[in-house]
């Protein structure tokens, strides 16, 4: 296990959590992990998570550059179409819309203490 020392999130990660997320616990359990799995794990437990936030961790947990350019093109948003684009429909005529839904799934820790404390991270949901 890593330094269980104390691991604080900051109040823009206590936003993003899910509501059934147990803080106090989660950051015991990002105390235990290395450094380069906090990130994923954290993303694991937030609501609704970017493309572009997964590409960030995913780089910062050591993913190669080659991985992050398929995953890229994967996560890469597509224009409305022009009838929908137009100023008068939409005010914003840059936006644009996912290709599809990112789900955003981490496989908990193999260890068992740390899967126990992933457990208890979400204890309705057994883990995110």
């Amino acid at each position: 296990m890593a330094d269980e020392s104390t691991w604080r999130l900051t109040p823009e990660q206590h936003v993003r959590l899910r509501r059934t997320v147990d803080v106090a616990v989660l950051e015991r359990l990002l105390a235990c992990l290395p450094a380069s799995e906090r990130p994923v794990t954290l993303l694991g437990f937030c609501s609704d998570p970017t493309p572009a936030e997964v590409l960030e961790v995913l780089r910062a947990s050591g993913v190669s550059d080659t991985e992050l350019d398929e995953l890229r093109q994967l996560a890469e948003y597509v224009p409305l179409p022009p009838h929908l684009a137009h100023p008068e429909n939409d005010p914003d005529p840059n936006w644009t819309a996912a290709p599809w839904h990112l789900v955003c799934q981490v496989s908990p820790p193999s260890d068992p203490e740390l899967r126990a404390l992933w457990e208890a991270v979400e204890r309705g949901r057994g883990g995110a």
